[in-house]
């Protein structure tokens, strides 16, 4: 099928490119240009998410669209103007009024519904226009913290470096604080293969993600064997 990809070059959506090419999709993606350009073989077209979407892009009909771009109203706005016969879009737990800190109790937690140019409101407002648009052609996948190879904040990987090289580690005073992971790699893999096939909103962390930062910290001591205090 025809897959776009709303962002494709950066973290997670070049994840997702990946992921729809072994899946056998013809796919696309629709960037700024500023990030690098997608593999060979797909499709590149050019935009800013804040602006309507390219006639190039309509005209190629998508009949599938992972949105792992969507930062402002605008942006969720103008995506109404495609017609796919599934749209994923990757939110965040952020949307949630109650994270952080937490806990969640299920995906009908009450999400944002303030107009604050905010992540977390303008997350929410997202899923709300583009569920309105799509129906249940629409997927809202509310993910944790998204880590791996990419991310250009490099999150996980510096606690990783830092603790394998060992000593006393100064650490933030909330080594109870609740965060929730997600590998950019599953997420991706999963956002293709559902997309189209599921609906409704999804927090895309699993058990093994939910922890605490100390826990975190902990695991991250375990898997390097560094003696970090």
């Amino acid at each position: 099928m025809r897959l776009l990809v709303l962002g494709g070059t950066h973290f997670l959506g070049r994840h997702v490119v990946t992921a729809a090419l072994d899946a056998g999709h013809e796919v696309a993606t629709l960037t700024r240009g500023v990030s690098g350009e997608p593999p060979d073989g797909v499709r590149a077209f050019r935009g800013d998410r804040d602006d309507p979407l390219p006639e190039a892009v309509l005209a190629w009909a998508p009949e599938l669209v992972v949105d792992t771009s969507c930062q402002t109203r605008a942006a969720a706005e103008h995506a109404t103007a495609l017609d796919p016969v599934g749209y994923a879009f990757v939110s965040s737990l952020n949307a949630y009024r109650g994270w952080p800190p937490g806990p969640i109790h299920g995906e009908h937690a009450p999400t944002w519904d303030t107009d604050a140019d905010e992540y977390g409101p303008v997350k929410a407002h997202a899923e709300r226009v583009l569920g309105a648009a799509f129906g249940n052609r629409f997927l809202t996948a509310r993910a944790g913290l998204v880590v791996g190879p990419h991310d250009p904040l490099h999150r996980l990987g510096w606690w990783l470096e830092r603790i394998a090289a060992g000593g006393p580690v100064v650490v933030p005073d909330a080594l109870d604080q609740p965060i929730a992971l997600v590998d950019a790699r599953d997420l991706a893999g999963w956002l293709v293969a559902v997309c189209g096939r599921e609906s409704g909103p999804v927090n895309t962390t699993g058990r093994a993600g939910m922890t605490t930062f100390g826990g975190l910290l902990e695991t991250c001591r375990e898997v390097t064997g560094g003696d970090a205090e």
